[in-house]
């Protein structure tokens, strides 16, 4: 008998949002574009980290 087990790893990435500021962990699957919880604009994942 086999079996199969499946592991996601789930990175998170705390952003800040050039546009209204707002700053949040991103835990999303998109590696270049994350959407702003708050104000919904693009936000360049690369670009917009928060150390």
């Amino acid at each position: 008998m086999s079996s199969l087990l499946v592991v996601e790893a789930v990175v998170v990435v705390k952003l800040r949002c050039p546009y209204c500021g707002y700053v949040w962990d991103y835990r999303g699957k998109k590696s270049r574009y994350a959407t702003c919880p708050n104000c919904l604009r693009k936000v360049d994942i690369q670009k917009n980290r928060v150390e």
